[in-house]
């Protein structure tokens, strides 16, 4: 079926990671909008490696794997040693339940969490490492798959406290907990698991950058478009993004809909002198683009 040009007189402004605003670009484009991307993040190997290499080295020795980001998949992927949890078949647990309509998702009775099932391709040496691997929203889940990672479980909220929510990761005394992360990452998750007892090892798999350019020339490539609307991601691409525009960061931003994916990011938009930045479901294309035609299409 044709899609629906709902967004044709749209022109959005995407400050994601260049390597991740191809998805969400496509998706505007296909309601008949036009993007413009001006990526405020560069995404750059961490300063200290060894963390990393460590944890990589040590999979035996811990419960719970924790990626927090579809970019701590791409640094750590290809390394993932071959004897973890890739194609690995499982036994699902009494406390979830199949849902009948799907082979592919199980819920926890809590419902706030989706448990994903294992592959049955194969057996591995998991078996003995009990690893139970955890992505913080879908992105970062196909990220994993597209490494051929298992997945066990996706908090329905994508955030740290999503993540903190699930019953797994309620009693963790004893644990020994895993975080794949980005170089400065929220400590609240890392906090708050080793105040339940859990031992936590953060291994940082990449830095997070402002991209190296002068305003004039980010204001050249702004203003020569007819952008209505600033889709921002993450706190720090925001920041960046008033930093790279420079003195007319404000004004430009405040005559245009900024659409932000969080509660923390709409918090700090305000405290940066925003008016009325819109919120999206979350962090997902899908809740973005749901956002835009609730401001955009016209009602009846």
């Amino acid at each position: 079926m044709k899609q629906h040009k709902q967004l044709s007189h749209l022109t959005v402004l995407i400050t994601r990671p260049q390597h991740q605003a191809l998805s969400l670009q496509q998706l505007i484009e296909s309601y008949g909008g036009q993007t413009v991307l001006l990526p405020c993040i560069t995404i750059q190997k961490p300063k200290d490696s060894n963390p990393l290499q460590h944890a990589l080295q040590s999979l035996d020795q811990f419960d719970i794997a924790i990626f927090t980001s579809t970019n701590a998949v791409d640094a750590v992927g290809a390394k993932w040693p071959a004897h973890t949890n890739r194609n690995l078949m499982v036994t699902t647990r009494p406390s979830f339940q199949r849902k009948p309509e799907s082979r592919h998702v199980l819920r926890t009775n809590a419902r706030s969490a989706l448990r994903i099932p294992r592959s049955s391709r194969g057996m591995t040496r998991c078996e003995q490492l009990h690893l139970m691997t955890v992505a913080i929203g879908p992105g970062t889940a196909r990220a994993l798959s597209n490494h051929q990672i298992n997945v066990d479980l996706m908090p329905l909220q994508h955030n740290s406290e999503g993540l903190l929510s699930l019953p797994e990761l309620q009693l963790v005394a004893g644990k020994r907990i895993a975080i794949f992360c980005g170089d400065n990452a929220r400590p609240l998750l890392k906090h708050t698991l080793q105040a339940r007892g859990a031992t936590i090892t953060e291994a940082s798999c990449y830095r997070r950058e402002k991209p190296q350019m002068e305003s004039e020339d980010v204001w050249n490539i702004i203003s020569a478009q007819a952008i209505n609307s600033v889709v921002t991601t993450s706190c720090e691409s925001l920041q960046n993004l008033f930093a790279l525009i420079g003195p007319k960061a404000l004004s430009w931003i405040s005559t245009r809909p900024l659409l932000v994916i969080s509660e923390r990011i709409k918090t700090l938009a305000i405290k940066m002198g925003v008016s009325k930045p819109l919120l999206a479901a979350n962090a997902t294309d899908q809740a973005i683009i749901e956002a835009l035609l609730r401001v955009y299409t016209p009602h009846s």
